[in-house]
């Protein structure tokens, strides 16, 4: 039985942060956002399709349109969806405003929410914010994971020690977005890329209407669309995602094994190097690289063969002589 997916809605670009680390490049200025009546379209969808079982809702800064993202959140849950949401906690601004919020949350269906601070965050929005929300959570009690990106100079987040009993996600900041321009290559965390990628578990649509097949900080790249919602439905998107050959190279054996398959064929990417900050960050570079994608071209067909007859020997029952 196939896991299900889940529908990621980055419903703006706009944020009331600039942060150095944004992958998606987010400001105040920015006005591209998605319209109600389409996330709705989009969760209906996703329901009566029965392949999803989370809706997510992120940004930007998706609550500086609140009682849009209320009334997605109310939708969502009524049709036996769950549901989370990606803030940078700006609404945590005093206790008794950000246990209003996580009440109305909560009241609207709200399963998981997600606090991003760190120190690109910090300059934007005060800790003290944070740890009031994380206070007045002890009484509303929403599962809540606080995602807290590092770069090789980081220390240790302010809050993590007083509130160690919380979920802390540490993710190490990949050079993409502004960060590819902001934060100098010496100060990335560069560590393990290898396995194959766990992380196209979902749909994930944009403002612009384009849809991707995860939430990697390198998805706005052209090569990694699997088409438009405004000409396709979702459940034709998921077929998209699930007939797209490289992707499912990438889902089975990782990024890291396709670059080693590129190179025993004499296809190299062109900007050769030897560390990678994650599976994701090689995952960009190999989707980005126009040149290593149309040497490969060629040979995809021939791998993912390959890769169908391991797989089936693995599943070849073995007959024992019983004489």
């Amino acid at each position: 039985m196939k896991s299900l997916l889940k529908l990621g809605l980055v419903y703006t670009y706009k944020c009331n942060a600039s942060c150095a680390s944004c992958c998606f490049e987010c400001h105040p200025n920015l006005t591209e956002k998605m319209e109600l009546k389409d996330a709705l379209d989009y969760i209906h969808q996703a329901a009566a399709s029965s392949t999803f079982d989370e809706i997510g809702i992120s940004g930007g800064e998706a609550l500086l349109y609140e009682d849009e993202v209320l009334k997605i959140l109310d939708y969502a849950s009524g049709l036996g969806l769950k549901t989370s949401l990606t803030t940078n906690g700006f609404w945590g601004n005093t206790q008794e405003n950000a246990l209003y919020k996580l009440e109305l949350l909560k009241e609207k269906g709200l399963t998981n929410l997600v606090v991003s601070t760190d120190e690109f965050h910090q300059s934007f929005i005060d800790y003290d914010y944070i740890e009031n929300i994380l206070i007045a959570n002890e009484i509303v009690g929403i599962p809540l994971k606080i995602y807290n990106l590092v770069i090789r100079t980081s220390s240790e987040h302010p809050l993590a020690t007083k509130y160690k009993q919380c979920d802390w996600i540490k993710g190490a900041c990949v050079p993409a977005g502004r960060a590819k321009h902001q934060i100098p290559s010496g100060n990335y965390i560069y560590g393990d890329y290898g396995g194959r990628c766990t992380y196209a578990d979902k749909l994930t649509i944009m403002p612009d209407n384009f849809v991707y097949p995860c939430c990697s900080p390198g998805i706005r790249l052209k090569s990694m669309q699997l088409g438009s919602v405004s000409e396709l439905s979702i459940a034709q998107l998921v077929q998209a995602k699930e007939n797209a050959a490289l992707l499912n190279i990438i889902i089975r054996r990782g990024p890291k094994w396709l670059k080693e398959a590129g190179e025993a064929r004499g296809c190299f990417l062109q900007n050769r190097q030897d560390e990678y900050v994650s599976i994701c960050h090689l995952c960009m570079e190999i989707f980005e690289d126009e040149v290593f994608l149309q040497q490969m071209e060629p040979f995809i067909k021939e791998i993912l063969a390959e890769i169908d007859y391991e797989k089936h020997l693995k599943r070849e029952p073995v007959f024992r002589d019983k004489t």
